[in-house]
């Protein structure tokens, strides 16, 4: 069942996007696994194969493929590799600063056409992905104890209200909103 999951074409780069009603249960599964792990309650083990074992249903029933035509479509397309090769530039860069421009220059390719591949690819533009992934990397930075203030510059943001205001759009409440609820 897993295999071929793996190599589906829709699955290779999935965005999960809380405003898409068919992926939203994957999203809030997504959560509760790493809630589960984090916390460590007794059985926590079972509760997260469990919630394991629901997402892959899910995403069965989102995706839904036969095997012969999933056999031929393990070879990425252009436009996937240069969104993986952008994303780990991302992933190694994103506390400095990034413009369109270097992000383009990792793939060789146009302004215009990175970020026409990466929407086609995540459904966002570059700068979308790159703020997100700052704001996740802030909040584990949060997560582990340090300041709203040394998360927002640490993470790449070069203002607080920038990071406040992204913050709440990708998270859905302010940080020190997140702070606080993290601490009780």
């Amino acid at each position: 069942y897993v295999t071929p999951l793996l190599h589906h074409a829709g699955l290779r780069v999935l965005h999960l996007d809380s405003s898409d009603e068919g992926l939203s249960h994957i999203l809030s599964l997504s959560y509760r696994i790493v809630q589960l792990n984090k916390d460590q309650e007794w059985g926590y083990e079972l509760a997260t194969k469990a919630c394991i074992c629901e997402l892959w249903c899910e995403l069965l029933r989102k995706f839904p493929f036969t095997p012969e035509k999933t056999r031929h479509t393990a070879v990425l397309t252009s436009d996937e590799l240069r969104t993986r090769e952008i994303m780990k530039y991302i992933e190694i860069h994103y506390a400095e600063r990034i413009t369109l421009d270097d992000l383009a220059a990792q793939v060789h390719i146009s302004k215009s056409e990175c970020c026409r591949c990466v929407k086609r690819c995540l459904h966002m533009t570059p700068v979308e992905y790159l703020m997100k992934y700052r704001i996740l990397e802030s909040q584990k930075m949060l997560d582990a104890g340090v300041s709203i203030s040394a998360a927002c510059y640490a993470s790449g943001f070069n203002n607080m209200s920038t990071y406040i205001s992204s913050f709440k759009k990708v998270i859905g409440v302010l940080p020190s909103r997140y702070v606080q609820r993290e601490s009780t």
